[in-house]
């Protein structure tokens, strides 16, 4: 797997290099960790699992030892204790982790095409929320409708970062103001150390620099997402319902454990639950959305025309 000489702390939003990650508290480390390990691994729950062949089918490499992982990134930059206390939780979810997909799920194109379309991250959000319900009231066995209401309650957390993530990104494209504050206001960028004859080469790939950092981050962590809609745009996120702080919970328990909580206890979600998680993201997401149409954007240029005489 690959190794990185810096670490993202998401609770700060700096990069940590290996030889002060020991400097952090025992917390901070595991959270530091956990993030790197979470780049770097999936869960198997989604992978094919074939009875005949032995159970699950480790089509993205592994499986992989969350110890071994860690151990083998951090035993020289992190604390015994804190390796331990990562080890123990990601055991307690799977004793076996799988490789990433190859593929990022954002091209090129498609960036481009949020950038310079008119596509609106707020009514595919809509349309992909209206989506879903329709599809929680199909009806068919229990066995099936279980199954299915599982995966469709956490598309909803999924369809609303997405919205958070495109909006993001699309509006940050919209004025290099917004590209300016949210790099001035950020700890990564703030820490990046820049010589000054390499000064100029940055300032060209700064524009990948920043989206990669955007694409990097979870977006249902909303505490660190309005952070960073409040650094680019001045914009406060609104007071998040219980119900969607439920919802991200359980979405974590659907990828993360197949539906289960740290303790082992099966969740159920239904049509009630489902139709209640979307009547929460939706006044969220709205309130959002009326600040981002609020903001001042450059009038387009007009090329000058040649003059009569």
């Amino acid at each position: 797997m690959p190794r990185a000489s810096r670490y993202l702390l998401p609770s700060t939003g700096e990069y940590i290099t290996s030889g002060k990650v020991k400097k952090l508290t025992e917390d901070q480390q595991i959270e530091l960790m956990r993030h790197w390990f979470d780049e770097n691994y999936d869960p198997p729950d989604e992978l094919p699992y074939v009875t005949s062949e032995g159970g699950f089918q480790w089509i993205w490499g592994g499986p992989y030892d969350p110890r071994d992982a860690i151990q083998g990134e951090f035993e020289t930059h992190a604390s015994d204790d804190a390796i331990e206390g990562i080890v123990s939780a990601l055991n307690d979810m799977h004793p076996y982790w799988s490789g990433k997909p190859e593929d990022s799920g954002y091209s090129d194109d498609y960036l481009s095409d949020l950038i310079d379309s008119g596509t609106d991250p707020y009514m595919t959000m809509i349309g992909s929320l209206a989506d879903i319900e329709h599809a929680a009231k199909v009806k068919g066995s229990e066995k099936d409708q279980k199954v299915l209401h599982k995966l469709l309650f956490a598309n909803i957390v999924a369809a609303l970062e997405t919205y958070l993530a495109d909006s993001f990104i699309k509006t940050l494209g919209r004025s290099d103001e917004y590209t300016e504050n949210f790099v001035r206001k950020t700890g990564h960028f703030q820490n990046t150390p820049i010589k000054l004859s390499d000064i100029f080469d940055r300032f060209r790939k700064i524009d990948a620099e920043v989206r990669n950092f955007v694409l990097s981050h979870n977006w249902h962590s909303l505490e660190e997402s309005g952070k960073m809609y409040k650094r680019a745009f001045n914009i406060k996120f609104p007071d998040v319902p219980e119900t969607l702080r439920h919802g991200i919970r359980d979405r974590h328990d659907i990828v993360h454990r197949n539906g289960k909580t740290k303790e082992g206890v099966e969740g159920t979600w239904g049509l009630v639950e489902i139709l209640a998680l979307s009547e929460a993201v939706m006044p969220f997401a709205t309130a959002i959305e009326d600040e981002i149409r609020k903001l001042a954007f450059p009038a387009p240029t007009i090329p000058n025309e040649p003059m009569e005489i």
